[in-house]
């Protein structure tokens, strides 16, 4: 027999579960909670991220300063970046002071479920992008090339010291928002809720030179950051909160499929392709579970 706590419990970490997950995640109480915070907290990421775009846009004399240095390596870059982790620091330390940077920074800390998890990651990725480009091969796009696999995972290393976005995004949009969208949205509305909104605070990105962006199309784009968002807020709650392996989806994503010389418009349906199956089997499970539940005495 299931008990109301144990359904509870499975319930909480399921893209279904039709309450919000209130104290699922540690997620420090402050003043402001939910939506008052979520408000500042994208205010002020996109004043940081889009301001600096401007500056690059409209200022040229500042950039030049930079010139050096190629856009996706320019500092300015690098600021733009980061500000969805700046600014989780920075309200996090305003609201809820120590505790609340102990309990943020404390996802950042490996555990055993985590360091599981981050393994189907790394598995995962790679399994999903061969698969998905030998799919394309067979529809006449380019072949997908087998790699020597230390090298590949070697080459992730410093993808992942270079590349800002893991941990310049992740402790942000992860660490601070998707907590506190939890508190109050089911885990696949918040998921929704956030892909939007981290497809469009990459806008700018779209008219700057020298950026990957420039050659996409903001639909493909929106759906890639649904789609990732999804596929992060399952590996979040499976991994009961901690932010190591949304970091590693985040660098496996922005890496694996150019490693294997998947194009960007596969990727993008190899990753909504495994958003879905991820959908499709919790809402089996969900199916399973309730059945269950309703054939008990």
């Amino acid at each position: 027999m299931i008990s109301n706590q144990a359904a509870h419990n499975n319930e909480s970490y399921r893209l279904f579960g039709k309450r919000p997950l209130i104290g699922i995640v540690p997620c420090c109480p402050s003043v402001l909670t939910t939506v008052p915070a979520l408000i500042r907290y994208f205010a002020l990421v996109f004043t940081i991220t889009w301001g600096v775009a401007g500056i690059c846009l409209y200022t040229p004399a500042v950039v030049h300063l930079f010139r050096r240095w190629p856009a996706s390596t320019n500092p300015l870059f690098y600021l733009a970046v980061y500000a969805p982790s700046v600014a989780a620091t920075v309200l996090t330390a305003k609201y809820d002071g120590l505790p609340g940077l102990r309990v943020l920074f404390g996802r950042l800390l490996p555990s055993r479920l985590a360091l599981r998890w981050c393994l189907i990651v790394l598995v995962a990725f790679p399994v999903v992008g061969l698969l998905a480009g030998r799919a394309a091969w067979l529809l006449g796009g380019p072949d997908v090339c087998i790699p020597h696999w230390p090298h590949f995972y070697g080459a992730l290393v410093p993808a992942l010291v270079i590349d800002p976005g893991p941990f310049g995004e992740e402790l942000g949009w992860r660490g601070f928002a998707l907590p506190r969208l939890l508190q109050r949205w089911s885990p696949l509305t918040a998921s929704v809720v956030l892909g939007v909104i981290w497809g469009l605070w990459h806008l700018p990105a779209f008219f700057i030179v020298g950026l990957p962006q420039r050659r996409l199309t903001v639909p493909a784009m929106l759906l890639a950051t649904v789609s990732v968002s999804v596929i992060d807020t399952w590996v979040f709650l499976r991994s009961r909160g901690n932010l190591l392996p949304p970091i590693l989806v985040h660098l496996m994503t922005n890496h694996c499929f150019k490693l294997l010389g998947v194009s960007f418009g596969v990727s993008v349906v190899a990753g909504a392709s495994g958003a879905f199956l991820i959908l499709l089997g919790e809402w089996t499970l969900e199916r399973g579970v309730a059945h269950a539940q309703r054939k008990q005495p």
